[in-house]
């Protein structure tokens, strides 16, 4: 059944497509998280040398 191949083909490629978006977004979900996280361990090490020296 050469019809029901190409229509899973084409799902599997859709499922491909969302999946790598997907993955692609919790990725930039993550870094973005990192960042942050980066961020505040910097401020907390910063009050923190502050504090040392007050």
């Amino acid at each position: 059944m050469p019809t029901g191949c190409s229509a899973q083909a084409r799902f599997c490629l859709l499922c491909y497509l969302v999946q790598s978006t997907m993955r692609a977004r919790h990725q930039k979900r993550l870094k973005t998280q990192a960042k942050k996280y980066v961020m505040k361990s910097e401020d907390k090490e910063k009050s923190e040398l502050d504090g040392e020296v007050g």
